[in-house]
């Protein structure tokens, strides 16, 4: 084989045929950039039960180790992959399920160079690249890898050779992911995001497993269980979807723990250690390391246990946070519970930022005083009008500590106007914030307010004929009074727009306060119109929408 050709021999396995390879070296094998030339490769075999590759030793590979394309049921277990350009143990087109991928080690996933990627993905490649979820992945280890330790990169169907087969690996159950180990790499430990697209290259990708894929059947939760992963330059564990469940995980030395992009997604029953006494200098020594980042939601951290994330002079550190600079909304019931400090500052919030709307509206709950020291308090970022009379402030944390509840109040357009910029102030004026959108989508923005309270809405741009206010993240009973202007035109307000019907208009603003949400008012003095949204009984939420006539 010639190393610097990057042209060495290759294993095929067609239909047909039969592999099983068990303790062989295979050294400089597989071709650059060349498809289909892989050191151990099953092609578009179909179902092989019985079939494996066992103990091998594949290294300095010019591309990839074991592939699996198009074939289901194999068996690959006990196999080093060492010093491998590209992904190292590789699912090819999003088709191959019920494979055994058992007590693997893979070290040192490489870059290739750019004339010889075969995959735009390969420039951050993983060492086990895994794009459908119901394959049987235990007791492996991803170590020193320029990209990812576990990368499932979902497409939305089979791409490849395998296009038009009737699957759909975004939706489907994971099979079983248990007692993998990832270190040293230099993003992720594992990550479940940025699928395939049918071209090659990848997108931002939600996976949401259903009983019953193709048909739309109830959510089921995807267990990525009892993962360790420590020493990573980015996360050890990046989690985007629905219904996502990180049970007895061990994280620990990373810059930040996990991150759930995610939506009723779990941390539970886990270690994270900011410092152990094996810790090496991180790249950014001004980084704020973090156990565990809210983002999006709902989501959580349940029976979890930090341990020495303590502050120094140079950066900030805390068990709990949320993703910094962030610009997207974020579910007001995010929470921590039955949570453990051992030598932990509990919290930070970076002050937010004026272009992030995120920031703006950061908090979460405490549901049972393990964080706060009183049960339901919630923590809030240093946003004014997120802070009332009664809050706290902890300045070891950069946040307030506040008895209120908080709901999360949308103002969007479906009509595609632009309803930001736009300043939401409280009704009595005592406190007002910017917000500047949700990017590229000037149609929406959101914040999070108090139910019981008041607020203002000015517009800082156009003024928006058909606004929508939404309330959610609510309890039954829950209202808050909008005020905003609105233009001398005629004008219907609507209620849960989806199958209501005009509400009268009240007779004055006390008629309209006294209403809960059954009237609405305008002020012929000054053109503001006042909305209450009034969650109702079986509610999870509440909308109005103005309607010109």
């Amino acid at each position: 084989a010639s190393s610097d050709g990057g042209f060495g021999g290759h294993v095929i396995s067609l239909a047909g045929g039969t592999m099983r390879v068990e303790g062989v070296e295979l050294y400089r094998m597989g071709q650059a950039g060349v498809i289909a030339r892989y050191p151990l490769h099953w092609h578009m075999a179909g179902s092989v039960p019985g079939q494996y590759v066992r103990n091998n030793s594949i290294w300095r590979t010019n591309q990839r180790c074991i592939t699996i394309h198009g074939t289901d049921d194999a068996e690959a277990s006990g196999n080093v992959c060492y010093d491998h350009q590209g992904h190292g143990y590789f699912l090819e087109d999003g088709s191959e399920s019920g494979n055994l991928i058992v007590g693997n080690l893979g070290l040192v996933s490489r870059v290739p160079a750019q004339a010889v990627r075969l995959l735009a993905s390969d420039a951050n490649p993983a060492t086990f690249w895994l794009t459908h979820p119901a394959n049987t992945v235990h007791d492996n280890h991803a170590a020193g890898s320029t990209g990812f330790g576990f990368w499932y990169a979902l497409p939305v169907a089979p791409t490849g050779l395998s296009t038009g087969q009737p699957d759909a690996p975004r939706l489907t159950p994971l099979g079983s992911f248990r007692g993998n180990v990832a270190h040293s790499n230099r993003r992720a430990g594992l990550q479940v995001d940025d699928g395939p697209r049918a071209d090659g290259t990848t997108e931002v990708t939600s996976y949401t497993p259903r009983l019953g894929a193709l048909s739309g059947g109830e959510p089921v939760p995807a267990i990525f269980e009892d993962f360790t992963g420590w020493k990573h330059r980015g996360r050890a564990v990046w989690l985007r979807g629905t219904a996502h469940r990180l049970r007895g995980a061990v994280l620990a030395d990373n810059m930040i723990g996990a991150t759930f992009a995610s939506s009723e997604s779990w941390l539970e029953d886990a270690l994270v250690i900011g410092e152990t006494a094996n810790q090496t200098a991180i790249p950014d020594p001004t980084f704020p390391i973090r156990g565990y980042e809210f983002y999006d939601g709902t989501v959580g951290a349940r029976r979890v246990t930090f341990v020495n994330f303590m502050p120094t002079a140079q950066r900030p550190a805390s068990a709990l946070g949320y993703n910094r600079n962030n610009s997207f909304a974020i579910s007001t019931a995010n929470f921590g519970e039955a949570i453990a400090l051992v030598n932990a500052n509990a919290v930070w919030l970076e002050d937010p930022h004026a272009d992030r709307d995120g920031d703006k509206a950061a908090v979460f709950r405490d549901i049972d005083g393990s964080v706060t020291g009183e049960p339901g308090r919630t923590v809030v970022a240093n946003a004014p009008l997120l802070v009332g009379p009664s809050c706290t402030w902890r300045a070891e944390w950069n946040s307030w500590i506040c008895p209120e509840r908080y709901v999360q109040l949308q103002v969007r357009s479906d009509a595609g106007e632009a309803v930001a910029p736009l300043t939401l102030a409280r009704g009595d004026g005592s406190a007002a914030t910017a917000l500047v959108g949700i990017p590229n989508a000037p149609s929406r923005a959101f914040m999070s307010v108090v139910p019981g309270r008041g607020y203002r809405v000015t517009w800082n741009g156009a003024q928006p004929l058909r606004p929508r206010l939404v309330l959610s993240r609510v309890a039954e009973g829950d209202r808050v009074r909008v005020d905003f202007p609105y233009p001398a035109t005629p004008v219907r307000v609507v209620r849960d727009y989806q199958n209501g019907s005009p509400l009268p208009v009240a007779s004055s603003l006390a008629d309209a306060e006294a209403a809960g949400g059954d009237r609405w008012w305008r002020d012929p003095s000054t053109g503001l119109v006042t909305v209450i949204l009034h969650v109702r009984s079986g509610r999870t939420s509440t909308t109005v929408e103005l309607q010109p006539q």
